[in-house]
């Protein structure tokens, strides 16, 4: 016989609590796996999507970069840059700017537990696969868990990257 046992924090309506076991194990209280954010810091972490992952050659993408913040100020002066791949052309935005296949966005607030999204359009030009990658380029607070502007591959929370297949018709 197996089972499953999900554990999640929040609200207890609705809960079920009865088990197959006949002796369940008693469980700790569900905690938290992320670190307490020391004051005078701004833990920024990237998210990003777009409005298809199989995008049609010559066709539209949208891509929204979300920043999010826990620590205990705000950022005022978060920065994001993306890059784009060989293949893919920015067509438009009001928060990022292009140099090239480099996009960056001016300088944004960004409160605590509220994220901020930005967006831009491109455009896919080559068939395949292509991936868009997205760093905080700058921050006016340190990051107890990441530096800015080191790299978009990593695996630091300030990083964030999405891959794209081209469908061919």
């Amino acid at each position: 016989m197996a089972w499953a046992d999900f554990r999640t924090t929040g609200a207890t309506a609705n809960v079920v609590l009865s088990s197959p076991e006949p002796n369940p194990a008693i469980l700790p209280p569900v905690a938290s796996n992320q670190p307490v954010v020391a004051t005078g810091f701004s833990d920024l972490s990237l998210g990003i999507l777009t409005s298809t992952l199989t995008p049609a050659l010559n066709g539209e993408v949208t891509v929204t970069v979300r920043i999010t913040s826990r620590g205990y100020y705000f950022e005022e002066q978060a920065q994001v840059r993306c890059q784009l791949p060989p293949g893919m052309s920015f067509m438009s935005s009001s928060d990022f700017t292009a140099s090239g296949n480099i996009l960056t966005s001016a300088s944004r607030s960004v409160y605590t537990y509220e994220p901020t999204a930005l967006t831009f359009r491109a455009r896919v030009n080559q068939p395949g696969q292509a991936t868009i990658q997205t760093e905080i380029f700058s921050a006016g607070r340190p990051n107890p868990d990441s530096a800015p502007n080191i790299g978009y591959e990593n695996g630091e929370d300030d990083t964030a990257q999405i891959s794209l297949r081209t469908v061919v018709q």
